[in-house]
């Protein structure tokens, strides 16, 4: 009897163990940042219209901030994340021509990526015409919060 107890709780802690590694794998604390104020999601591949590129999403407590491998085309109005059911948040701010920037809007991102499951990334890339369209992807948000509340605060 005391065998078989022992051996559920050592695969209890072996399945919980791989619940918490599952969850890390999804975000983590930025490779190479000493100061432990930055996390990003995995990296995915997308279609970009032209091939495929990688994309991953990076955050602080001042910014997120959507990095691909590909030039993004902001001349329509529809570069967008969306979390769950809730509101679409758009962003225009394109830093060197392959990273869209959401930084008015940190806070409610946070809270929406907190209470969230699924993040819907909206982009398009150049080259403008011809349009290759609007591209889609999701992130998963499981294991978020774990890795947020870790964050410092940036320098």
């Amino acid at each position: 009897m005391k065998w078989r107890v022992l051996a559920f709780l050592i695969s209890f802690s072996f399945f919980t163990e791989l619940a918490y590694a599952d969850d890390a794998v999804n975000w983590l604390l930025l490779e190479g940042d000493a100061s432990g104020c930055r996390m990003q999601s995995v990296k995915k591949t997308m279609d970009d219209g032209q091939g495929e590129t990688k994309i991953w999403l990076e955050l602080d407590s001042k910014q997120m901030i959507i990095k691909t491998q590909s030039e993004i085309d902001s001349a329509y109005n529809d570069l967008s994340i969306q979390v769950d059911d809730e509101n679409e948040i758009k962003s225009t701010q394109i830093v060197d021509k392959n990273n869209l920037v959401f930084q008015s809007d940190i806070e409610i991102i946070t809270e929406e990526f907190i209470k969230g499951k699924i993040v819907k990334v909206n982009l398009r890339f150049w080259p403008t015409w011809p349009t290759t369209g609007l591209k889609t992807t999701e992130f998963s948000l499981k294991g978020f919060t774990k890795v947020y509340r870790s964050l410092k605060p940036c320098p």
